[in-house]
């Protein structure tokens, strides 16, 4: 499924990131403020028992253990010009490259949770 996606989307991809295997990345648009907000979330997790919720039975995952990753690589395709990166909440600005409508930047350490503010140029 995933080759055929990569395939359907190429270079459109909206973000793409190295992330390790157990990581999330979500981007969020905030047009009031002429920015995005992309979360980055990495820990180890474990399956430990069970909880019922609406009469189903979920497995509980619980966080392991918390490893921090450092140098995450990130590519963003977005149609509106971008003016700077920074990580909140230390405000530290981030450096980027540009081609075309794509950015790439790294993100020099995840601990658990990382944002990155992403400000553009109102369309």
């Amino acid at each position: 499924m995933r080759y055929a996606v990569d395939q359907l989307l190429g270079r459109e991809k909206t973000l793409v990131t190295d992330l390790a295997d157990r990581g999330i990345t979500t981007l969020t648009k905030q047009p009031g403020e002429s920015r995005y907000i992309q979360h980055l979330l990495f820990a180890h997790t474990t399956n430990r028992g069970t909880f019922t919720w609406e009469g189903r039975e979920n497995p509980m995952e619980v966080i392991e253990d918390i490893v921090p990753l450092y140098g995450v690589n990130v590519s963003l395709n977005l149609p509106e010009r971008v003016k700077s990166l920074y990580l909140a909440p230390q405000k530290t600005r981030l450096h980027f490259q540009r081609e075309g409508e794509r950015i790439t930047y790294q993100v020099p350490k995840v601990d658990c949770h990382q944002m990155v503010v992403i400000d553009v140029e109102p369309m």
